[in-house]
């Protein structure tokens, strides 16, 4: 019987994490939210594989890379204190390394491949996949901050990580139509299209967190730049502003 040891070692991950001194509080463990169902779409995409038998590979490929990822942008949302206020770029690079350094790590210790090949494709789109999602946010930040047209954050990361897809498979698009076609143009476009909106779904229960939840939408701002947006704030009771210092009697 394998050691269930190997699959435990991200949940721990993640307690350790809560355990920091900055997320030393009861709204950082609404956390395990959108873990809980990242891992529960992932594991049901490893049962529908063996039930539909042509794609059954993409299956397994995909939900052991969610979980990878899910787990990944866990850490970033706990560690985000460290890129509070930093540069864009250094917060890129952070957001970068943890997301792929954790996936990679959990990708590892429960992957579930028959050759070394399959696994070396295995970490090749999970190292895309984050790449994608940390440039994806780190853009989205920049957009929400400098650009007139407000859209929302989410709908920035959307618009990034679709765009980042289809330019990276634009070159072999090209490099199809150029040798005769080993695969259809409208095929490939599609397959980018679905692995963007997969990046964006697995994205987004952890926006739905920092939306809904104080703590990380504070962290979310801190990290990104992102302005304070009425629709965060809609519902909830301000606190008044400080009143004013009286005016000094002028003496005559």
């Amino acid at each position: 019987m394998p050691s269930l040891m190997p699959l435990l070692l991200p949940w721990l991950g993640v307690l350790g994490l809560l355990a920091a001194r900055p997320n030393r509080t009861g709204r950082a463990w609404w956390i395990w939210a959108p873990v809980l169902l990242v891992a529960g779409a992932a594991l049901a995409l490893r049962f529908l594989v063996g039930v539909i038998g042509p794609v059954e590979e993409v299956l397994d490929m995909f939900g052991q890379v969610a979980l990878a990822v899910g787990f990944g942008l866990a850490a970033v949302w706990l560690l985000g204190f460290l890129f509070a206020r930093q540069h864009g770029l250094l917060v890129f690079l952070g957001v970068l390394l943890i997301q792929c350094v954790v996936s990679a790590a959990v990708l590892l210790a429960s992957i579930q491949a028959d050759n070394a090949l399959e696994q070396v494709g295995f970490f090749i789109f999970l190292l895309l996949a984050g790449a994608g999602i940390a440039l994806a946010l780190a853009l989205a930040g920049q957009a929400r901050r400098r650009l007139r047209l407000r859209l929302g954050f989410p709908l920035w990361t959307l618009i990034f990580l679709l765009a980042m897809w289809l330019l990276g498979i634009s070159p072999f698009i090209v490099l199809s139509q150029l040798s005769g076609g080993f695969a259809p143009a409208g095929g490939m476009l599609i397959g980018a299209l679905c692995v963007g909106a997969a990046s964006f779904a697995l994205l987004a229960p952890f926006l739905i967190l920092a939306s809904a939840n104080a703590f990380y939408r504070e962290r979310l701002q801190a990290m990104f730049g992102i302005p304070t947006m009425p629709a965060a704030s809609a519902g909830i009771p301000q606190a008044p502003p400080p009143p004013l210092p009286p005016r000094l009697e002028q003496t005559a």
